[in-house]
């Protein structure tokens, strides 16, 4: 999941490509015989995702495609289980500002301000975190999550 936090910037070569690679020949294998470690092969299906979203996110951002990265960031939320919180509301956030939506930038940050606080008091998971924004909508994010 380390790789998965990102280099100084978030947009920079920092392993995810290789790390996608690696986990796509792995679930590829061990889909041969899901019987044999079925939780792990869930589990590593999730990073899977989650690595999958973060390429998409940086390739878009790279090359201008403003909307594509901030609906891959946004997507990537859902995997904040397996990757750290703060960084995906961030990233989503700023995605999402940079690409005109300025609803969700504004929600994405705010839960993104929710979760430094948060760890700063030494909370462990997201259990204090006030979800008002995300219980109205039909939102599939998890509620509960580990902060980092």
């Amino acid at each position: 999941a380390g790789v998965l936090a990102g280099a100084r910037d978030g947009d920079a070569d920092d392993g995810t490509p290789r790390l996608k690679a690696f986990l796509l020949t792995l679930v590829t294998g061990m889909e041969a015989t899901p019987e044999i470690h079925a939780e792990s092969l869930k589990r590593l299906r999730k990073y899977l995702d989650a690595s999958h979203l973060a390429c998409v996110r940086a390739d878009a951002k790279s090359v201008g495609l403003r909307a594509i990265s901030a609906k891959a960031a946004t997507a990537a939320l859902r995997h904040v289980c397996e990757i750290p919180a703060d960084r995906a509301f961030f990233q989503a956030g700023v995605a999402c500002r940079d690409a005109g939506d300025a609803n969700h930038a504004f929600v994405f940050l705010n839960r993104y301000l929710d979760i430094t606080e948060a760890m700063d008091e030494g909370d462990v998971d997201s259990r204090g975190l006030d979800d008002v924004d995300f219980e109205t909508a039909a939102s599939d994010l998890p509620s509960r999550f580990p902060l980092p």
